[in-house]
């Protein structure tokens, strides 16, 4: 803040005013100038702020001896920071107060450099919270426990059960297995699991005879037979060629599996015994053979299902 002193003189009398002023606006109101009339005894402030004005007579009475008494004046002056107002006292009736002598507020200065950044603070205390969650899938809710007050169970969480997918079909027995119905998607079904046996009656080249007992095996697994097929490496010719296929010494055949003259397989579904056990003993007899050719290379399958 800049102090500003200004005299003002007037015969005999002489005043001091101080002046407290801010950082520097714009232009306040004042006075121009002023001039005193000695004939009058009065001063005339000018002002292009509106402020001029005129004293009284502000000379004092002589006494014949030179010397007249004091004339009027002020005593002392003091500046309002707040209402931006000067004061004037007088103790000849001349104290009076001037309006708003501030300027207009002058523009913001620049914003100063930022200051270093502070220390950080302490850590805040630990909020409340959970401290776990178990989920229990009988009822499908979950629990949360809290150390805070603020554990809860939520509602079934569970959605809906959706409806059920193709799956296996039902029914079936021991043993059996699914197979492709069609070629369609999901469209099976129980069916038994095949079985095959093939059984060498004799060489490839030799000619067949008529035996009994011509071959023998034992049955590797429980079967259900469903027919039997004989076949050759050459057919008979002349005659049929027929054998028979006996459990046990007893016969599963309804007739004799038989390969006409001239052709060398034949199959039969003449079966009078469809059951064969696991480990029971088969023999094959061979009843006929070709007249002119006998037939060589014979082979006997036994097709069906595995039994349970």
């Amino acid at each position: 803040m800049t102090t500003i002193q200004a005299d003002i003189s007037i015969p005999q009398t002489s005043i001091v005013v101080d002046f407290q002023l801010g950082v520097k606006g714009a232009d306040g109101k004042g006075w121009t100038g002023g001039n005193y009339d000695p004939e009058t005894g009065k001063i005339t402030f000018q002002s292009n702020d509106g402020l001029g004005f005129e004293t009284e007579d502000i000379r004092g009475t002589g006494d014949g001896d030179g010397s007249g008494e004091d004339g009027k004046g002020w005593t002392g002056g003091s500046y309002n920071a707040t209402t931006g107002q000067v004061t004037f006292a007088s103790e000849d009736g001349l104290g009076f107060t001037t309006g708003d002598l501030r300027g207009a507020q002058g523009g913001a200065g620049s914003d100063g450099a930022d200051g270093a950044d502070g220390s950080d603070g302490s850590d805040g205390q630990t909020g409340p919270g959970w401290t776990g969650g178990e989920y229990e899938p009988s009822t499908g809710k979950v629990e949360f426990a809290s150390d805070d007050g603020l554990g809860f169970e939520t509602g079934d969480l569970r959605g809906a059960d959706g409806a059920d997918g193709a799956g296996v079909p039902t029914g079936g027995t021991i043993g059996q297995r699914l197979r492709k119905t069609s070629s369609n998607d999901y469209e099976t079904a129980w069916a038994d699991e095949p079985a095959e046996i093939g059984i060498a009656l004799g060489d490839e080249v030799s000619d067949i005879e008529v035996g009994t007992g011509v071959v023998s095996f034992h049955m590797p697994i429980s079967m259900n037979l469903v027919k039997v097929r004989l076949g050759f490496s050459t057919g008979p010719v002349g005659a049929a060629a027929e054998y028979d296929l006996k459990e046990a010494g007893v016969s599963v055949l309804s007739s004799p599996v038989s390969v006409p003259s001239g052709a060398d397989t034949a199959t039969s579904t003449a079966i009078s015994d469809t059951s064969l056990a696991e480990g029971s003993k088969m023999t094959v007899d061979c009843s006929q053979i070709g007249s002119t050719t006998a037939g060589a290379g014979p082979k006997l399958w036994l097709i069906g299902t595995r039994a349970a």
